[in-house]
């Protein structure tokens, strides 16, 4: 399995399956420890929901409904 990295809740991200391994059992195969030694950079988030809705980016599945004089 390939993957982009790990996530915050120790899942995969964006994994790829190539195939079983023939070089390991099942049970051999375990997450990767991190370097200890490697650097680490903070995380910050770009905002919060209690920020409220911001009209500049929009990252919703399904685009929000544009009002019309129609609607109102």
């Amino acid at each position: 399995m390939n993957f982009t990295a790990w996530s915050g809740e120790g899942r995969v991200r964006h994994p790829v399956f190539l195939g079983l391994r023939e070089d390991k059992v099942a049970r051999d195969v375990v997450m990767a420890v991190p370097d200890p030694e490697a650097s680490r950079n903070a995380f910050k988030p770009r905002g919060t929901a209690s920020d409220g809705p911001s009209r500049s980016r929009w990252n919703g599945a399904v685009p929000p409904r544009r009002r019309t004089t129609a609607d109102a």
